[in-house]
C-alpha cells in the first residue's frame, strides 16, 4: 500500500493498475457516477493490493462480473462505509483458515465445501429479502389506497352537501280549463322528481286558459 487510508467521504483507495491504465496519480480526482454513493467525485489518497479479487480456480486476478457496461469489473476501489446510501449488503467476504496452497486441488475442495454451505443459506436470505421488500411495497400501496379512499369519501360527502344547496329553476305552464280546474303542462318526469326532493325551487309559471 502507498498513500493513506480514506478519512473523509470524498476520499478513495484504488489499485495501482487503475492509476497506470488511466494516467492518474495520488491526489487526482476520480469521478464515479453511481446511485449507491453519496458522492460522485473522490480524491485518490492511496493505492492498495488485495488477495480478495483472485479467481480461486486459476489464481489469476478476477474482479467479478456486472450487469452493466461490458459485463466485466475492471478495477476495485475502497471508500468509507458512510459513503454508501444502501440499506443492505451486496457482497460478503469470508476468511477460511487453511494451510492449502491457493489454486491447489485441496484448496478448491475446501472452498467448494464452504460454497455449498453458503448456497443453502443464500436461498433463505433471498426469500427473507424478498419478503422484506414485498411487505414494504405492499404496506406502501395499502397506505396509498387508504388515503385515496378517504379522499374519495370526502369528495362524495362534499358532493352530497353541494347537491342539498342546489336551487333548481323549473319552467312549466299552468292551464285553467272551462270548469276552473288547473293543470300543469310541459313538466318532465325528471322535473317532477326534483320537485319532490327537499330543496329550494323557484317557480316560473305561465298561465293560460283552455277552450
Amino acid at each position: 500500500m502507498s498513500g493513506t487510508y480514506p478519512k473523509n467521504k470524498n476520499e478513495i483507495l484504488v489499485e495501482e493498475r487503475l492509476l497506470k491504465e488511466n494516467n492518474l496519480k495520488i491526489g487526482d480526482i476520480l469521478k464515479i457516477e453511481d446511485d449507491v454513493f453519496d458522492n460522485s467525485e473522490f480524491k485518490i489518497v492511496g493505492t492498495v493490493s488485495t488477495s480478495t479479487h483472485f479467481n480461486n480456480a486459476t489464481a489469476t486476478h478476477f474482479r467479478g462480473n456486472t450487469n452493466i457496461g461490458t459485463g466485466e469489473i475492471n478495477y476495485y476501489t475502497y471508500v468509507l462505509d458512510s459513503n454508501f446510501n444502501l440499506d443492505y449488503y451486496t457482497n460478503i467476504f469470508i476468511v477460511v483458515n487453511n494451510k492449502e496452497q491457493v489454486g491447489s486441488k485441496e484448496y478448491n475442495k475446501l472452498i467448494s465445501k464452504y460454497q455449498n454451505k453458503l448456497n443453502k443459506l443464500k436461498s433463505k436470505r433471498e426469500k427473507s429479502r424478498y419478503d422484506e421488500i414485498y411487505t414494504e411495497a405492499y404496506n406502501k400501496v395499502k397506505d396509498e389506497e387508504t388515503k385515496a379512499n378517504k379522499e374519495l369519501k370526502d369528495y362524495n360527502e362534499q358532493l352530497e352537501n353541494a347537491k342539498e344547496k342546489i336551487v333548481y329553476t323549473i319552467d312549466f305552464t299552468l292551464t285553467k280549463d272551462k270548469k276552473g280546474d288547473w293543470s300543469v303542462d310541459n313538466l318532465t318526469t325528471e322535473q317532477v322528481n326534483k320537485l319532490s326532493t327537499p330543496m329550494g325551487c323557484f317557480f316560473v309559471a305561465q298561465s293560460g286558459r283552455k277552450g
